[in-house]
């Protein structure tokens, strides 16, 4: 998994390139979403934070059930709108890394571990995860 690891790092190290030269002021706008710039890296912040557990829990084994999340529900929540861009922005990179280190760090005999409920295995879970961030970076881009 180490490729999906540095997959990970380089989606966010060129995403901080544009993301940090974002102003306070653009980073409350919405690029033809619901949800504004800060408020989409937050909402990208509760990805990595479902992820995460999501990633250790299976290699532990199939897992029976494991809560979804309502991400409107989260991002409302978090109050990303309110927080201060950089401290979101740092979060993500942050929490980004560290994902990208369990990542290089799954054994490969668990990819195949599923998620019950859901029918989906480790491994889809890391490249869905890499899939969602790219589409929501795009999102922004087209807005810059």
């Amino acid at each position: 998994m180490k490729e999906k690891s540095e997959e990970l790092l380089k989606i966010v190290h060129d995403a901080e390139l544009f993301l940090s030269r974002i102003s306070k002021e653009k980073s409350e706008s919405i690029p033809g979403t619901s949800w504004t710039i800060k408020e989409i890296i937050g909402h990208l912040i509760d990805s990595a934070c479902n992820n995460h557990q999501r990633y250790i829990r299976l290699q532990a084994g199939a897992l029976i059930d494991f809560p979804d999340y309502d991400q409107n529900s989260w991002v409302d929540s978090a109050g990303y709108k309110n927080l201060d861009w950089q401290d979101i922005l740092n979060l993500w990179i942050s929490y980004n890394t560290v994902l990208a280190g369990i990542i290089a760090n799954i054994d490969e005999s668990y990819l195949n571990n599923y998620w019950k409920k859901k029918e989906i295995t480790l491994e889809f879970l890391i490249n869905d995860y890499i899939r969602h961030i790219n589409h929501h970076l795009d999102q922004i881009k087209n807005v810059l």
